[in-house]
């Protein structure tokens, strides 16, 4: 009798296993899947439009850049990391999105430097990219935390005076941002 509960017994041993590797992965596709939100509450796109106009990062080359130098255009921002594999296809879709727009929207590359092992790398990596946007370096975490950024890469799309109109985790065509893009110029 005993030799009949064991199979039953690694049966459901084995559905118990299965179940939990299930939902496991489950959760993790939930929490990885690209976030694709709107503001949707005017004073809270107003706080975060008011704080991103008032940073100034400094970039690879030690230059001080703000925001507020590109307003009156659409500026791209993409918070990322050399090491993410998404955020390296990332960059090179804003490469060639920048060359297709040209003087008519900026893209800035925010590098999450606290998750870097060094500027050198990132740097580096720049140049061997050929970034043709200005790479800043975020040294603090202050301004990811302070717009709830959870992953890389997030792209927010800013209107020309500033505001935020769209925020996307994930990657994107250099096609998606240069639609996303013409919907902020001014005609």
């Amino acid at each position: 009798m005993s030799e009949e509960k064991k199979p039953a017994s690694r049966i459901w041993k084995t559905a118990g296993i299965l179940l939990t590797i299930i939902l496991l992965i489950a959760v993790l596709a939930i929490r990885l899947l690209p976030e694709q939100t709107r503001p949707t509450n005017p004073t809270s796109s107003d706080e975060q439009s008011s704080s991103m106009l008032d940073f100034r990062l400094r970039d690879i080359d030690g230059n001080t850049i703000a925001l507020q130098d590109y307003r009156g255009k659409p500026v791209v921002l993409l918070f990322w990391t050399t090491w993410c594999p998404s955020c390296q296809a990332a960059t090179g879709e804003l490469v060639s999105a920048q060359e297709q727009l040209g003087d008519r929207a900026q893209v800035l590359g925010i590098n999450l430097t606290l998750n870097e092992r060094t500027t050198a790398d990132v740097r580096r990596y720049a140049q061997e990219n050929a970034l043709n946007f200005p790479v800043l370096l975020e040294l603090t975490g202050s301004l990811p935390a302070k717009l709830g950024i959870r992953g890389v890469p997030t792209i927010f799309f800013l209107a020309t005076d500033g505001s935020i109109q769209l925020k996307h985790t994930g990657g994107l065509r250099a096609a998606d941002v240069i639609r996303a893009v013409e919907q902020l110029i001014p005609e």
